[in-house]
């Protein structure tokens, strides 16, 4: 496919793929799709990111503060869609596909994060990087476990305001993530497990 592909075309498919994953994603929070939850349905939508992963590396910007302020523009663009939609009927499904993996503000956000980080792998942050890199496998198969834990717990709790708590939670879950990999990657036989290393 990246072969064989120009680049503008590669670019126009992996639109129209998150473009579908994220109305796809909408229907389904809003129950005019059901879908069965098994690997394929679970896996497939994921793909534009994949993708997308392949044309940041290669964009060679260098510019990462730039992505760092879109990041913070478009998260706090999302934020302040939490108070605007408070009293909205159904506003507990609008706001869960909001935050989803396909909303349009975590798409911008997640190709940011991508691209200020591989534009600070040069610089400064390289040895940060070089320590998290390791983990990235294992914090992205484990999160959804620890999503669910606490999310089970009720934590962070109604006493922290809807904006706070998003923080609050984001970094919880990346934090115990990041710790229980870094705790397995000590265990020999399961380090190439979670880290991807022997």
């Amino acid at each position: 496919y990246v072969r064989v592909v120009t680049g503008p075309c590669r670019i126009l498919v992996v639109l129209l793929l998150f473009v579908c994953a994220s109305l796809w994603s909408l229907a389904s929070e809003l129950d005019f799709v059901r879908t069965r939850q098994n690997i394929i349905f679970l896996f497939v939508p994921f793909i534009p990111y994949y993708l997308l992963g392949y044309e940041l590396r290669n964009a060679n910007v260098r510019r990462k503060y730039l992505f760092l302020f879109l990041f913070l523009l478009s998260a706090a663009a999302l934020l302040t869609a939490v108070p605007v939609l408070e009293g909205v009927e159904s506003k507990a499904v609008r706001l869960h596909w909001l935050f989803g993996s396909f909303s349009p503000f975590v798409i911008l956000m997640a190709a940011c994060v991508f691209q200020f980080l591989h534009a600070a792998d040069q610089g400064r942050f390289a040895g940060v990087i070089a320590r998290l890199s390791p983990l990235a496998l294992g914090i992205y198969v484990l999160h959804p476990l620890f999503i669910r834990l606490l999310g089970q717990t009720g934590f962070p709790g109604s006493f922290i305001r809807p904006e706070a708590a998003i923080i609050v939670w984001i970094l919880t879950v990346f934090v115990w993530s990041a710790v229980t990999v870094w705790a397995m990657g000590r265990i020999p036989y399961i380090r190439g497990l979670v880290t991807g290393r022997k």
